[in-house]
Parts: structure tokens; sequence; C-alpha cells
């Protein structure tokens, strides 16, 4: 396929934002019209119908995109919905799958909102539907602050998965990735909110669209008309529900979609759900993926060397969930905010107990990101945070009070607690087969059979050999186990900064960790807690936290070392494998620049994924980078944007070495 100057102004792969947004003001302006009926003074529109808004969203949206009998029979169907609202539109479809669709089916249902309502305003919308409490209450105890960004919810036990897209219309939109079955086109009214009836919006529907996908909407609207069958859809009018003689319905025509994937990041063809996949590691990395993939009903294997589950760095005593301060807003920056949010929900919905909650963070010369969600942080000065520390600080800080310690073992057991497990003694290896891997163990010998591996063995995964290419780089990482002092035994918050230093528990802190590169071997294990990595973690500390152990007494601290995995980039990678040297081949051309003509994707190894390069924040961006991958394995919506996802890609790089102009250098 050629790539031309204004294709790429239309993929723009992998576009930078170094320097932060200013929030956004998203406040809807919810006011109430005849103490019933909820409006937005924004817009000078109601969010729905007074006393009959639950009848009209079914006559509407369900009827009227031939619901439920679209999704009989489905394993997965897609709604996507221009104006999320009240959530109305939302519980009706729910309620209706409930009743009606196949078990174990999933519903995904993807919903723009450009000015979302707060919590409680939401519980306050939706209370006069007695027949939709059960379901209010649980979309009200999960829905997310309101601030921008993609943000994915999984309810009624995995059965619906709903992904919010706050932001504005177009922007939003262009970064989502999904083959919608059915749309509910339900913003406020074209008049009063014509950015969400845009033709850069139809442009995008239609793209998210799924052949002979339909369409609802309550408007008869002239150029919502046109600009609907401008992007390929044929229309008919039909009666309106109550006071409006007419709505509009629609079908999407089998003309091929644009992708806004560029050809090099363009995906295989989704898999099926049948089978049992293997997953070689049994971390935090490998227990995300089960999970991710027991949600939709898929039992997994989790292979690993040795006999139990998170052995090795997932293994350690306490792990921090915090968010990182990184500057702007990059992809780095947004996909950290976006993991540490989808954390902190599944740890709430693991049932796992917190170790402690809150944390500050040291950051005299830092600005707090406004990506955040309110709430997410608070600046102190010096005085504040020494309160909330127990300790004098005398520096600013920002606290985090959703942050806190995990058991890290415990979190992966609950993850994996429907996946069965093998042990590959001596470290396992892979086969392609005919149409299927094997796995095997140190001996050779086959422990298991499948059409799809995930490999999520940390620095061990470069070592596979369809995954060479792959930079990883095993670090290895000491904690110190710091007996408490005098000085520390009232420290109550942990506190962060390169490194991080807990609270003590049974008279011990954990205080950590080191970053050494090279110099051992990644094979090898146990690590030993040397006497260096002690010091080291001591004098790396803020001179204000160092005091609180001064002299250090090295000899009396315990610890534990363990390798972690890296990537040059400092992000995961989650995603398909490509074939190195056929990559390199076809997409020669890339090293003149992302234009021309290139084939339309790469060629992958079937059925072959991998989840690595996780780093020392792996507790945290673990589950996100599994339900990417998941959902690009089965063809599902994706979680994130798009240009979060492809920083992601495992196939960026071979990008980077085709455009560094690898396979000539090979040749010569």
């Amino acid at each position: 396929m050629k790539v031309t100057p204004s294709d790429m102004a239309y993929y723009q792969p992998d576009r930078r934002r170094p320097a932060p947004v200013p929030r956004r003001d998203v406040d809807p302006v919810l006011t109430w019209r005849d103490r019933a009926t909820p409006a937005s003074a924004r817009f000078g529109d109601v969010y729905y119908a007074q006393g009959n808004g639950l009848a009209e969203a079914r006559h509407t949206f369900l009827d009227g995109n031939g619901l439920p009998g679209r999704w009989s029979g489905q394993e997965c169907f897609v709604i996507g919905e221009t104006g999320f609202g009240t959530g109305l539109n939302f519980l009706a479809a729910w309620k209706c799958w409930r009743e009606t669709a196949r078990p174990g089916a999933i519903l995904h249902y993807l919903s723009l909102e450009g000015f979302p309502l707060s919590r409680d305003q939401l519980k306050a919308c939706l209370a006069p539907w007695s027949e939709l409490a059960p379901l209010a209450g649980e979309l009200i105890a999960a829905y997310p602050p309101p601030h921008d960004g993609f943000h994915r919810v999984w309810l009624d036990g995995g059965r619906v998965a709903l992904t919010l897209l706050f932001g504005d219309a177009g922007e939003v939109l262009a970064e989502a990735e999904a083959q919608v079955d059915a749309w509910f086109l339900d913003g406020f009214a074209p008049a009063r909110n014509p950015a969400m009836w845009s033709s850069a919006v139809f442009v995008e529907i239609a793209r998210l669209s799924a052949p002979g996908a339909t369409l609802a909407s309550f408007t008869v609207a002239g150029s919502v008309r046109q600009g609907l069958q401008d992007v390929g859809f044929a229309l008919e009018k039909r009666p309106g529900f109550g006071r409006k003689r007419e709505m509009l319905t629609g079908r999407l025509g089998t003309a091929p979609r644009r992708s806004r994937l560029p050809p090099w990041y363009r995906l295989p063809p989704p898999m099926s759900r049948a089978g049992r996949p293997a997953i070689i590691g049994a971390g935090i990395a490998g227990c995300a993926v089960a999970k991710a993939l027991s949600r939709r009903g898929i039992a997994a294997r989790l292979v690993d060397r040795h006999d139990g589950i998170a052995t090795e760095a997932s293994g350690n005593p306490a792990a921090l969930i915090a968010p990182r301060l990184d500057r702007g807003d990059s992809e780095a920056a947004l996909f950290h905010d976006r993991a540490y949010r989808t954390a902190l929900a599944e740890i709430e919905g693991s049932g796992l107990e917190w170790r402690s909650r809150g944390a500050l963070h040291l950051a005299p010369q830092t600005e707090a990101p406004s990506r955040l969600w309110e709430g997410a942080i608070t600046p102190l000065d010096p005085v504040e945070a020494s309160v909330k520390a127990g300790v004098a600080l005398h520096s600013r800080a920002f606290w985090f009070p959703q942050a806190g310690l995990i058991e890290p073992a415990r979190l992966a057991e609950r993850f994996a607690s429907n996946t069965q497990m093998q042990t590959a003694a001596g470290g396992a290896t892979l086969r392609r087969g005919k149409g299927t891997w094997q796995v095997l163990d140190g001996t050779g010998a086959v422990i298991d059979e499948t059409d799809r591996i995930i490999v999520a063995a940390a620095s061990a995964s470069g070592g596979f050999e369809s995954l060479e290419w792959l930079p990883v780089t095993p670090v290895l990482g000491q904690l110190s186990f710091v007996p408490q002092t005098t000085a520390s035994r009232d420290l109550k918050t942990v506190l962060i900064w390169g490194g991080y230093l807990t609270p003590a528990a049974e008279g011990t802190h954990l205080l950590g960790a080191t970053h050494e590169r090279g110099d051992f071997d990644p094979a090898r294990w146990q690590w030993c807690a040397t006497g260096s990595g002690h010091e080291r973690n001591h004098r790396e500390m803020p001179p204000v936290v160092r005091t609180l152990f001064d002299p250090p007494d090295v000899g009396r601290w315990r610890g534990r070392a363990s390798l972690r995995c890296a990537l040059p980039d400092h992000l995961p990678a989650a995603g398909p494998v490509a074939c190195a040297v056929d990559f390199l081949e076809r997409f020669e051309g890339l090293k003149h620049g992302p234009r021309g003509r290139f084939p339309a994707a790469p060629a992958y190894h079937p059925g072959l994924f991998v989840l690595t390069g996780l780093g020392g924040r792996g507790i945290t961006t673990a589950p996100l980078a599994a339900e990417l991958l998941v959902s690009q394995m089965l063809g599902e919506p994706w979680p994130i944007e798009r240009r979060l996802a492809l920083a992601l890609s495992p196939t960026r790089f071979l990008v980077r070495r085709a455009r560094q102009g690898e396979m000539e250098r090979q040749r010569a």
C-alpha cells in the first residue's frame, strides 16, 4: 500500500506531546427542570425526556438498532455511543444484554463524553429508575473520576466492559480502535452541541464501524443526515418516541474502512476464544494476562521454571503503587497514569488488603501534573508534609491518597486463582509445530501444546528464538530491610523520591531499590543482597530522610535482590510478535522516511504474543498492559488511546531498526 504525506498526518505515528496540557473545564453545569429532569446549563438541553427517558432509550437505540436480535448467539458485541450523559442508554442496553445474550458472551460498550457527570450527579440522575437500581449501583461504584482519557471498567462479573472516552469528541474518537456493531448517537441536539455532530466525528464513526454496522439517533437534522451519508451510511427515518415525530436509523455499506494504523503497526487477524493459551512466566505479568483471559471465560495455563507463582521479582514482600511524576504529556507519562488508575481498580476488585495507604513524594522542584484526576495528588508545604509523614521534612511534597503498599505475590495469586500451572524444570523453550506451539521443559520433553503462546518471562523473554531481537535488559534490584531507629519509628506513610521508604512493620522498614545493569549472570537464581547495595540505597536517600538512619548500620540490614526487565525506552512491550527478518525486508523503505509504498501489514509468528519490560513498576503497569494484549489478541476494542498502544507495541523496535537501515548494513 502507498503511504502519502497526507496519510502521515492521518496516521500520526509516534507523535509526542512534550508540553503539559492545561486541565480542561469538564463541568457540564448540571441543573434540574421541574425538579425532575436533569439538564446541562452549558448546552441548554436535557439529558432525557421527563418521566419516560428509559422507554425512549429502548425505543430509539435498542429497537432502532435491532437489538437484542442482532446480538443473538454472538460471543462478543460492541456498542458505540456519542454522549454517555447519565448512563441511561448504557443501563438499558446492559439490562437487555443480561436478559437475552448467550451465557459467557461479552458486551463491549464504548461511550464518548466531553463533559462527564460526577459520581454523585450520576446517582441523582439515575435514582428515578428503580428497575435499574442494582445495575446503577454497580456502575456508580465503578465509575471513574471525570477527567480526560480512556477509562475501562468491567461490570457484571466480566460480562460487560464499559470503556468511557472522556474528552473532545473528534480527538478521543480519533484515538480509538474498535469494530463497533451498533451506534447510539445521543449527544445534545446538533444546534446546541455542533461539535458532537461534526464531519470529523462522522468520519471516525465510519472508521470504527464493523461491516454492516447500524446506527440510531433521535435527531433527523439535515446536516446530520448529510454527514452520515457522506461517510457511507444508508439512512431511514422511522417514527420517533412520544412527541418526537421521527428518528433516524442507518446501516453502513461494505466499502473498506480507512485505518489510522500505519501499515507497519497493523495487527494480525483476531484469534478465536476457543482453546487454552499457555503463558510462559508466572510473575505479575503472566498472572495479569491470566486474569485478563479468565474474565473473558478463557482458561489459560501458566508455565514457569519454579514450582510457585511470583517467586522472583514479584515475590518481594511489598510493592508500591503510586503515580509517576513525568514532565509533559508524553506517551510514557500518559500510559503510566492510565496504568496507575487501572491498577488501583484491579486491586480493589481483587479484595486484597493494602499493607498501608497513601504516599508522600518529596518533590521540591516538580510541578503537579494536570493530567492526574482531581484528588489524586495534593501539593503540601513542608509543615503539612511533616504532619502527614510523622517526621520532620524540610521539603515540599505531593500527597497521593490512593497510593499504597501491597504484597505482590498475593495479588498475583488472586489474578491467577482460576489458572492451572505447569512447572518447566530447567526453563521452558518453544517449538513451532503444525499449526500449534509446543512448550518444552529443560530436558526437551513436551509439556504443553497450544495454538497461542504469551511470553511473559521478564528478562528471559529475549532468549526465545522468535524474540531474540527484542532489546530486553536485565536490571538487578535490591531491597534493604532496615531496622527502625528512634528517629524513624514515627514515620506514618511511604516516602518517595527516586526510591522509597516504607513505615516500619514489626520493627523493619523497606528501603529501595537499586538498579544495577551488567556484572551479574541473569540466568542465576537466587541473587544475594550485598552490603554495597545497602550502602547505595542509603546514599541515594534525600538528606532529610537519610538522617533517620545516620550513621547506617548496614551490617544489621537484611535484604532481597531480584531481576527486573527493562527496555531502552522504559516502556513495556505488549502485543503480537512480528517476524523480524521478514519485517526488516518488507519495510526496508522506512529508512527513507515513513511515506511511499509498503506492504499492507507485517508478517507475524502465528499465535505468539509477548508482555515484558515492565521494569520496577510491573505491579502498576501489568494489569493495563495485559488488558491491551488480550484485547488485541481477540480483536476487541483497545482499552487505551492508539498512540499509547503503539508506544507499547513490540514492533516499535523493528520500526526503529528499519529506519536506521539495518538490512542495508547487513548486506554490506
